[in-house]
């Protein structure tokens, strides 16, 4: 498997993609709730694809310990992708395959469950975010 056989996968699926050193690739879709860019980056044994930032939360210092929660309880309960959260807000998915089970076939399917997930987990998190921004605007305005 080599980043050539990446480019091959991606134009036979339809997609427009850009080259990013020897061993990445940049592409992305739009989605339910913006663009998804989407890196692909591979190494010997393994292939990363990798949504980030899924979403961008904004918090005045750091994340609060019930969103940190909440992540973490996504994560438990998803199959095939994790998700991380930097000390920023900037929320990323990410699918690692390895390399030597890489077909055109489990690519695509790679592709579509990131795609699926990316567009269910935003929901939930904006939604848990919005659960928790309303009511300490709530408090804040009593």
């Amino acid at each position: 498997m080599n980043v050539e056989t990446i480019h091959s996968y991606l134009h036979d699926y339809g997609w427009t993609y850009q080259p990013s050193g020897s061993s990445c690739v940049l592409t992305g879709w739009e989605g339910e709730h913006g663009e998804y860019p989407l890196e692909i980056k591979m190494n010997q044994t393994c292939m990363r694809f990798s949504v980030s930032p899924l979403i961008e939360l904004n918090f005045p210092r750091k994340p609060p310990s019930e969103i940190l929660r909440f992540l973490l309880g996504l994560n438990e309960s998803t199959h095939f992708v994790k998700l991380n959260i930097k000390p920023s807000g900037k929320v990323s998915l990410y699918i690692d395959v390895l390399t030597s089970s890489i077909s055109y076939e489990v690519f695509t399917q790679t592709i579509e469950i990131i795609g699926y997930y990316s567009d269910m987990l935003s929901s939930k998190i904006i939604e848990k975010q919005l659960s928790f921004v309303k009511p300490k605007l709530r408090r804040e305005l009593n």
